[in-house]
């Protein structure tokens, strides 16, 4: 037990890491003001890059790893304390598990079949790429419901072990996950990837402590 909770924290501190390292990655990789340019000109850049969206995908595979760790370590550590919300709660963390590491694979598997295709043919390349995106879009980043109910709900069997401040800042995590499925809200994604970092965190001293 105590094994499998220290994993889950460490787990935790990964994912933060994770996170910092794609966006990192992200702003370093940025072409700059992209406002004129075509599908067909993005598209180019992105086969260019094309170590990039490799190591993108990577980072998917680890990220869902962590994920998976994390939710039995949590499931472990908190089980007792609500038997009835956790089951109700762990898989959540398992199902967005799956879903980050499935948009890491269509990502990857999807590159590569258009990066074979763009040599025969531009537009059916493109074509393949757009239908690439809208897929690991909605798998994952595209909207954070997955994650946005499990904090919420570990947030509130965190309250039940005098982690309030925790359980707090969860909430606001979860709330903006969950604020993701309104279209208008486009913002809530970065704010939801940017509160996420501050509470793996928060989430693997937790554990480590206790």
């Amino acid at each position: 037990m105590e094994r499998l909770v220290k994993a889950g924290a460490c787990a935790a501190l990964a994912q933060a890491l994770l996170y910092l390292i794609s966006f990192a990655v992200l702003a370093a990789f940025q072409p700059g003001d992209t406002t004129g340019w075509t599908a067909a000109q993005k598209l180019s850049y992105t086969l260019e890059h094309g170590g990039l969206t490799q190591f993108w995908a990577l980072l998917y595979y680890a990220s869902g790893i962590a994920l998976v760790v994390l939710t039995a370590g949590l499931h472990q550590r908190l089980h007792s304390s609500a038997p009835v919300l956790m089951p109700l709660t762990t898989p959540f963390g398992y199902i967005w598990a799956g879903f980050v590491m499935a948009s890491g694979m269509v990502s990857q598997i999807g590159f590569a079949a258009v990066a074979r295709l763009h040599g025969e043919s531009a537009d059916q390349a493109l074509t393949v790429w757009t239908t690439v995106k809208v897929v690991q879009d909605a798998l994952g980043g595209g909207v954070e419901l997955l994650g946005g109910v499990w904090v919420l709900l570990l947030s509130v069997v965190l309250l039940r072990n005098a982690a309030r401040a925790l359980a707090a800042f969860g909430v606001i995590v979860g709330v903006a996950g969950v604020l993701t499925v309104i279209p208008s809200l486009d913002m809530m994604k970065a704010v939801f990837g940017l509160t996420q970092i501050v509470w793996f965190i928060w989430v693997g001293f937790w554990m480590l402590r206790r």
